[in-house]
């Protein structure tokens, strides 16, 4: 698959994430372009951000306790009976959808922040694990 003409769209989408809430990026690994990349976001009153590219997928995770929890699974625990977005995997639904779903989930997780534990999480997902919810 070739994805090069797309590259600006999947490294430009998490921009928001710079110029509204101060996140800076301390890593950044895009040698192998849509294949596989990894760029590290952080800010010191928010969580660290991973943002993983595989294949065209693009992946968000938060770190809890440093421990990292893909933002789709993060809201997924605190709102267990909405359908949550779960992936993007394609530069249209990136274009479309990415920052309204990534804001709405982020700002939410950023209120409950405090109340995310791993061990709760953990928890959570060992007794509903993530195949028995409907994913949109």
């Amino acid at each position: 698959m070739n994805f090069f003409n797309d590259e600006k769209i999947y490294y430009n989408c998490f921009n928001f994430f710079i110029h509204d809430y101060g996140y800076t990026i301390t890593y950044k690994n895009i040698d192998k372009g849509l294949f596989y990349s990894k760029i590290i976001l952080e800010n010191k009153n928010y969580p660290k951000i991973k943002i993983e590219i595989e294949k065209g997928y693009l992946v968000l995770f938060l770190y809890i306790e440093e421990e990292e929890w893909d933002i789709s699974s993060l809201y997924k625990f605190l709102h267990h009976d909405e359908i949550v977005r779960a992936t993007y995997g394609n530069s249209k639904t990136i274009k479309n959808y990415f920052e309204e779903v990534t804001r709405k989930y982020f700002d939410d997780l950023i209120k409950n922040y405090n109340f995310l534990k791993n061990k709760d999480i953990e928890a959570f997902y060992k007794e509903f694990p993530s195949y028995v919810f409907v994913w949109r």
